[in-house]
């Protein structure tokens, strides 16, 4: 990877660079802004020591760095934002007439990242991203990690939703797309447009977007961005999420496990299908749609057509306990 794509798809935390502002260019061109390039990647890796770590470059000089952590105080935030203002100070000094039309691209790209940091400092970035990847195309590499998150709007249920014209494959496609695209901490937002009592089709968008990690929303079509629509399925501790799915479970069903319940999803186009469970499963105690969310323990599910359901474990996976009081090692 050449450093202007590390730079630019690392989070945007150039920010943890160690920068010296006295650095004077001795020549021009391209060479000399990948030369700057390096410098920046250099001396960043130098003071990062989870970046180190994370690059496997903590060895050899940067030994030391090896099972440490960067201090999370504010004194080193602003040192951070500090050697973040030099590195732009030395990017202005390129003459950009002296650079190829690629090598001015770069160097754009990578001070709006530097520029990023220094006007919202520790804050994330996130944007309206519903064209991204549409119709399966890449995602432009420029973009990736450009942004901390986004909102899929309109993803499922207006006449333009993606999942509506190409389906749910294609929306699905999209969705896991873009997750892999944004830099941590991935705020991605499946937004999903409808009629509030049609519980089938919001657990089947609710579900959806649970098969990655994305959060959901769901907009009334009747009052549109007022208000706040509420589920019985919002209030269900479903706990940590185990892997990713990459194929259906069964039947054309996808299914993701969690420490404390499963979710099942039917995608549109597969039409009714009824599975059965490794073991028993208990249904939401709800309100809103009893005649799903009854409480009932199961061991089968009939899921409509584009359809839905979380389920909850009688037996929830127990995880350790997280150890107390640890020291860094060398």
């Amino acid at each position: 990877m050449d450093r202007r794509t590390f730079l630019t798809t690392s989070g945007l935390a150039v920010a943890g660079a160690a920068f010296s502002p006295s650095i004077v260019f001795a020549e021009s061109g391209d060479v000399a802004l990948n030369a700057l390039f390096e410098r920046i990647f250099q001396e960043r890796v130098a003071t990062s020591p989870e970046l180190a770590t994370s690059l496997g470059l903590d060895k050899g000089p940067l030994a030391a760095l090896k099972g440490q952590l960067s201090p999370a105080t504010a004194a080193e935030r602003q040192r951070d934002l500090q050697r973040t203002q030099a590195a732009l100070a030395a990017l202005a000094k390129v003459d950009r007439a002296s650079l190829s039309p690629a090598a001015q691209l770069n160097l754009d790209v990578v001070r709006y990242s530097l520029e990023t940091q220094t006007v919202a400092p520790g804050k994330f970035q996130i944007g309206n991203i519903t064209e991204w990847a549409a119709s399966g195309a890449a995602i432009p590499a420029g973009y990736v990690n450009m942004v901390d998150g986004g909102v899929m709007e309109g993803a499922i249920g207006k006449s333009w939703s993606v999942e509506g014209w190409a389906g749910w494959q294609v929306m699905m496609k999209q969705y896991n797309a873009i997750m892999a695209a944004v830099a941590e901490p991935k705020l991605i937002i499946l937004n999903q447009w409808g009629d509030p009592t049609d519980y089938q089709s919001m657990r089947y968008g609710l579900g959806s977007t649970l098969l990655n990690d994305g959060y959901y929303s769901f907009t009334n079509t009747a009052t549109s961005y007022h208000g706040v629509v509420w589920f019985d399925e919002f209030d269900a501790k479903l706990g940590q999420a185990q892997a990713i799915p990459t194929a259906a479970w069964k039947q054309g069903v996808w299914r993701r496990d969690f420490d404390n319940g499963i979710v099942l999803v039917n995608p549109k186009g597969n039409g009714n299908q009824t599975v059965t469970l490794e073991t028993s499963y208990v249904k939401l105690q709800g309100t809103q749609d009893p005649a799903i969310n009854n409480g009932q323990t199961v061991t089968t599910v009939t899921l409509k057509d584009r359809d839905g359901i979380i389920l909850m474990r009688k037996n929830p996976v127990k995880r350790p306990a997280a150890p107390q009081k640890l020291t860094a090692g060398t």
